[in-house]
């Protein structure tokens, strides 16, 4: 009884731990393959400087020159970031005692057409839009207007016109909803300069003409560049961590299972070698036999399931919750880690016990 608790126990574990590794998979898959609202291909990142700034037009123009840049747009950071957040931002009909805060960010004209980004209201910016503003679309749910387009804001002592509203793109975390977002109209400073390549462009050969071009506006910064899709799966490391080392841990359990599940098996079939020499003597069959040994070890299997589903599922569950954006645990995956479990109980059953069953009984029966 010791050993059939212990081996229950560990399959306990072990459906617990490939329950959560086929679920944290699922998770992953399911983010990555979320609608980001915006082109991730082709876009490319480099740093921006004063000399860049100031000759901005000029770099601009010789990079569509080389026929593989499709647009360029400047931005006050990454375009998977937002560095600055403000709960300034007024608006007729606002409530005295607001608090909505909103990331914002700071571009010049091409923004929506650099990023593939659709524009669901109004318009883009154009060169020398200094007093427009556009915001995306949860924050104009969140400040609760209707019409937004042509309405006035004031924000920063500055009052602006909203020209335009975006569609929702996810920049911060990605399991997160889409931050409310103010995107401000400047052609005098950034951080960041977002190139989008073209379609057709040799990507080792766009970067080396981009690199040429821009060493000739910034001597002073070396060229660094870094692609957006590149820099936006780092937000996913802890969790593919997470994952391997839920498979690995899983692999462990199931091992040591095998190794429990291996010598209870050994045991049972060592006080029970006359009776299945009696039995084939009889005229039993090999499957009557392994069925007659495994029956007792698959109903260990069976109880762990059951003591391990409602913990898996309760645990996932709750580690789910953790995200804004997240998949759904359903049914049909434990009946998957069910089935696994099952076949390789049976395969360590039946490597143990065909060995007894195919025995001959004239020397397991000779001292009778």
């Amino acid at each position: 009884m010791p050993r059939k608790v212990l081996v229950t126990i560990q399959f306990v574990v072990s459906i617990i731990l490939i329950s959560a590794t086929l679920i944290i998979y699922q998770q992953l898959q399911y983010v990555q393959h979320r609608d980001l609202g915006y082109d991730q291909d082709n876009l490319v990142m480099v740093r921006s400087s004063k000399d860049t700034d100031k000759s901005f037009d000029a770099l601009k123009n010789d990079l569509l020159q080389t026929g593989m840049v499709q647009s360029v747009v400047r931005t006050s950071s990454p375009v998977t970031d937002i560095w600055g957040f403000t709960s300034g931002v007024r608006w007729a009909g606002a409530a005295e005692k607001n608090n909505l805060v909103i990331g914002f960010i700071y571009t010049d004209e091409g923004f929506a057409s650099t990023l593939n980004t659709k524009v669901m209201q109004g318009r883009e910016f154009r060169k020398h839009d200094s007093t427009a503003v556009m915001f995306n679309q949860e924050a104009i749910r969140l400040m609760g207007l209707k019409d937004p387009v042509g309405t006035e804001i004031t924000w920063a002592g500055n009052k602006r016109t909203i020209v335009g509203v975006l569609d929702d793109m996810v920049i911060t975390s990605p399991y997160e909803a889409a931050t409310p977002l103010m995107i401000n109209y400047s052609d005098k400073w950034s951080t960041q300069i977002n190139i989008r390549l073209t379609k057709t462009a040799n990507v080792q050969g766009a970067l080396a003409a981009i690199e040429k071009i821009y060493k000739q506006y910034s001597i002073e910064y070396p060229f660094e560049f870094r692609f957006i899709d590149e820099v936006f799966n780092q937000k996913f490391v802890n969790e593919q961590l997470l994952g391997k080392l839920s498979v690995v841990f899983a692999a462990l359990a199931i091992f040591i299972c095998c190794l429990g599940l291996f010598g209870l098996v050994a045991s049972a079939i060592e006080r029970r070698t006359k009776e299945i020499g009696i039995r084939k003597v009889l005229g039993a069959s090999l499957q009557s036999l392994l069925l007659l040994i495994s029956k007792d070890f698959l109903w260990l299997v069976a109880i762990a399931f059951v003591i391990a589903i409602p913990i898996a599922w309760w645990a996932m569950w709750s580690w789910l919750q953790n995200y804004a954006y997240r998949t759904e645990i359903h049914l049909y995956q434990f009946a998957i880690v069910g089935l696994a479990t099952l076949a390789i109980a049976l395969i360590t059953i039946s490597l143990n016990a065909s060995k007894a069953a195919l025995s001959n009984p004239a020397k397991t029966l000779r001292t009778e």
